[in-house]
């Protein structure tokens, strides 16, 4: 989908509409007004043009039959051998197939993790020359990610069950293993709450391919091309782009003006700004609910003819 407004384009037209032709008005006011109006939008439903899909290549477990483990009862500190991948930190180890998941939270090294949780077992016994291995049931989710509508794997062409954080984590705690996953769940990255990641139950054991369907969040882009573009929940220059139909720019720029009336903009009818919103928003949400979908990759169906183009 074409990226089409910039919020130099929606800056010139709110300063137009509050008849400031110059920039005597603060810059800030404005840019904040962008912000905040198309969040509003943002949170009054999960618009079909905010729906995308992400292909995704889940990690197999790691294991070495040489390598062995030693850690301590009511021991968070583990001491390897064999060479501890780089990529541990937020996933999962497991000693002797004891079939329990220990998350890792600090690689010491090639040799050292810590765990987030105390080693312990029904025997009440150190570990000291113990096998092991990693387990990689979390798969980083994109950026502008809001929230999951489905999960395909695509090998077994069917759906993975979503289920509740919590009712993930009690698994992962209780009965762990691998396999071709067929549960999943959303969590924030443990050691980057600002990064979203799938969860999978079981850990897989194949680097299967999964489609993640799932609801962008509204935010700017440094690109008009999606694909290498950087997302952001603000943009930090004029240059961004905003992820927005340009058929809806009307709706988006009432949605600023409700926005400028909170910054304090004089001059405006509050009334008026705020029934030209209702308006807007009615109509678009009433075509939104005609819009038909392709369930399966989350795509909107449109006319060949119907193309959008950057504005300027």
């Amino acid at each position: 989908m074409a990226l089409t407004l910039t919020e130099a384009l929606l800056t010139t037209e709110l300063r137009q509409y509050i008849g400031d032709g110059t920039d005597t008005f603060a810059d800030r006011k404005l840019h904040r007004a962008c912000i905040t109006g198309l969040a509003r939008l943002g949170r009054r439903r999960a618009w079909s043009f905010l729906r995308d899909t992400y292909p995704v290549n889940a990690v197999p477990d790691y294991y070495d039959p040489t390598a062995t483990a030693a850690v301590n009862i009511s021991s968070t500190a583990v001491t390897l051998s064999g060479g501890l991948p780089s990529d541990v930190v937020g996933n999962f180890i497991e000693f002797n197939g004891q079939r329990r998941w220990y998350e890792i939270t600090v690689r010491g090294g090639a040799t050292s993790c810590t765990l987030r949780t105390a080693y312990g077992n029904t025997d009440a016994t150190n570990l000291t020359v113990a096998t092991w291995r990693i387990l990689y049931p979390t798969i980083d989710l994109p950026a502008n990610f809001k929230s999951l509508r489905k999960v395909i794997d695509d090998g077994r062409n069917s759906e993975l069950e979503i289920v509740e954080s919590d009712v993930m984590a009690d698994e992962h705690a209780s009965y762990a293993g691998v396999g071709s996953p067929n549960y999943c769940s959303v969590r924030a990255k443990r050691n980057d709450p600002n990064i979203m990641q799938l969860w999978l139950y079981p850990a897989p054991d194949l680097q299967e391919t999964y489609t993640i369907l799932y609801n962008r969040v509204p935010g700017w882009y440094d690109s008009s091309t999606v694909a290498t573009a950087a997302f952001s929940l603000e943009p930090t220059t004029t240059a961004y782009y905003c992820d927005w139909p340009l058929h809806l720019k009307d709706l988006l720029l009432a949605s600023c003006k409700v926005s400028l009336i909170a910054e304090g903009a004089k001059g405006l009818h509050e009334g008026a700004v705020l029934s030209e919103y209702n308006e807007l928003v009615r109509a678009a949400e009433s075509d939104d609910e005609r819009q038909p979908e392709h369930e399966w990759l989350g795509r909107i169906k449109r006319p060949a003819s119907e193309t959008w183009q950057i504005g300027t």
